[in-house]
């Protein structure tokens, strides 16, 4: 079998993964490297997105690495069973920060997250950089973090990458990649020490984001799940549209113990290379001791109308939920705060 050449053995790193390849003729590569912070506003905090913000252009030059999640209000908290520990939500967060580094064309601040100031990626800061001339946007979906005895931290996920392909009808295709990511801390953060990363092929979009409904209706059965890493990347920009980091977000759901959502009927408008829909939402939580807890509001998603980006599917852009007086679900109670505006 042929030799991957730098760009193809990065695109499949567009996980943010050194591939341990085993095809026998391309050799085996362990990953890792230092974690980054990202910056984050307030924990309680749920924005309301802009109707002039654009998906980027087809043509937009490298700016991201590979894949494909959504939010409970903050003052509803998750069972304690459901928040990862420390080091786990330290380890998603490097990912995270990783996949948002490469986004933003930071690629050394990407390749420094790799253990060893970026010698467990398997290539020198100059090939690692050249393996993403060709990408314009990675999303990612994230699995639930594991962690073993020996303090490692495997994150598993899924990535979309949209990259530039000259000879396709639109000029760009999406690519997709399965795997999984180790990590252990060390001075300065957690590192990335190998990644496990092969491309995987799927329906575009994924059913979940496939309508808005159907994005809400993932993202709640995330949280139900106490699958909040998943959670977490049904926002906007690889989870950064929730205003939050990976812990936040998390924390926030420390006594929820489970979570629904009942959803009107959507508005939708128009804007530059983008469609968003307004859905009215009424959530019902029970926490941890038993009480329950009814939220009402809207969700406002976008989904990029520009191809291919529009195959990526519906993702959270914002929200206004706030607290209200208790209604059963399925109750008219519930039915008239939909139609209504939650009045």
């Amino acid at each position: 079998m042929r030799r991957l050449t730098s760009i193809a053995y990065n695109r499949i790193l567009l996980a943010g993964a050194a591939l341990i390849l085993t095809l026998a003729s391309c050799g085996t590569q362990p990953i890792s490297a230092p974690t980054a912070t990202v910056p984050v506003p307030s924990a309680t905090t749920v924005p309301q997105p802009s109707a002039t913000s654009t998906p980027p252009a087809p043509t937009v030059a490298a700016t991201a690495t590979p894949v494909a999640t959504t939010l409970l209000p903050t003052a509803i908290p998750a069972a304690p069973t459901a928040v990862p520990t420390v080091s786990q939500s330290a380890a998603v967060q490097t990912i995270l920060a990783y996949y948002n580094n490469i986004n933003q064309k930071e690629y050394e601040a990407s390749y420094r997250l790799w253990a060893n100031n970026g010698a467990a990626s398997g290539q020198t800061l100059a090939q690692f950089t050249a393996g993403f001339t060709q990408t314009v946007q990675v999303d990612i979906q994230l699995g639930e973090p594991t962690a073993a005895a020996d303090s490692v931290v495997t994150v598993p996920l899924t990535i979309l990458s949209v990259v530039n392909t000259p000879g396709s009808t639109t000029g760009q295709t999406i690519e997709q990649y399965q795997g999984t990511y180790m990590l252990v801390p060390n001075t300065g953060g957690w590192h990335i020490t190998s990644a496990q990363i092969a491309a995987s092929s799927g329906t575009l979009p994924p059913a979940t984001l496939a309508t808005p409904e159907s994005a809400l209706q993932g993202y709640y059965a995330a949280i139900d799940q106490h699958a909040l890493a998943q959670a977490f990347t049904y926002w906007s920009g690889n989870g950064q549209a929730s205003q939050q980091t990976f812990e936040q977000f998390a924390t926030g759901y420390a006594h929820t113990a489970s979570a629904t959502i009942a959803l009107g009927k959507g508005q939708g408008q128009g804007a530059a290379g983008s469609v968003y829909t307004d859905i009215p939402s009424v959530v019902h939580a029970t926490t941890s001791d038993g009480s329950q807890q009814t939220f009402c509001g809207t969700y406002t998603l976008r989904r990029s109308n520009v191809p291919p980006f529009d195959k990526l599917g519906w993702q959270i852009e914002g929200a206004k939920i706030a607290a209200h007086a208790y209604v059963a679900p399925g109750s008219p109670e519930e039915q008239q705060l939909l139609v209504n505006g939650c009045s």
